[in-house]
């Protein structure tokens, strides 16, 4: 019985994730095609005029350029450290989460010593460290003077990757303390925050990730500093 229950416990896990998934394959097009950013691109394709691509220069963009946010490279020291951060941060913990999920399959109380949670934890405490490190270098902190704790739209994202993050590692440590109850109620909370961080794709700083390093990879290949042309940017 206990072994059908975690067959089943995992198998909801992975169908979790793949509705995950679709969330944000449907935000990122809602936000593409309803913000009108599929017009601007075709547009923006066409004033540059079609041309081969270039795989070094792609590759070249994400292991140096984008993987170092080398485009605040004007900014700040902190403000560029602290994307750095949140950037690895996020990447490193989505990526062991869905190892765990759909290739190991986790379901005994794992040692603080396993070298993927304690991966995960740093991933976890990495993002922590990056958004509370960039809330003050924003720009309506920095110019307009706002207070660090006025939020904005913009700031959705930040708030959600924060949220995920606490709540990821407070049950992690809940798991490891042996508190059943205290486990399955951060297990529903922290699920709830990863809904909300991706089901909120299409209002929040999400898919300019996604559009930033696309310019980022097509400037590079075409050796030229081009303007974005997005709305919103």
């Amino acid at each position: 019985m206990v072994d059908l229950f975690l067959i089943l416990r995992a198998l909801y896990m992975q169908i979790f994730g793949i509705i995950m998934v679709l969330f944000v394959i449907a935000g990122m097009s809602y936000d593409f095609i309803g913000g009108k950013k599929l017009e601007y691109t075709i547009r923006d394709m066409k004033a540059r005029g079609s041309g081969r691509f270039d795989l070094t220069a792609a590759l070249s963009a994400i292991f140096i350029d984008i993987s170092t946010s080398a485009q605040f490279a004007k900014c700040s020291v902190q403000r560029r450290a602290s994307h750095i951060l949140m950037m690895w941060g996020f990447i490193i913990s989505i990526v062991i989460l869905f190892v765990e999920v759909y290739f190991i399959h986790y379901a005994a109380v794992l040692s603080i010593y396993d070298p993927l949670q304690m991966l995960l934890m740093i991933a976890w405490i990495m993002l922590l460290a990056g958004a509370f490190w960039f809330l003050p270098q924003r720009a309506n902190v920095r110019v307009d003077g706002d207070p660090v704790y006025k939020l904005r739209r913009a700031d959705i994202f930040v708030v959600n990757v924060i949220v995920y993050a606490i709540l990821g590692i407070a049950l992690e440590a809940a798991i490891m303390s042996g508190s059943v109850i205290l486990s399955e109620a951060l297990l529903a909370a922290f699920m709830t925050a990863i809904t909300l961080l991706f089901a909120l794709v299409p209002w929040t700083k999400f898919p300019h990730m996604f559009y930033k390093a696309g310019l980022i990879i097509q400037d590079k290949m075409e050796m030229g500093k081009v303007e974005s042309r997005l709305p919103g940017d």
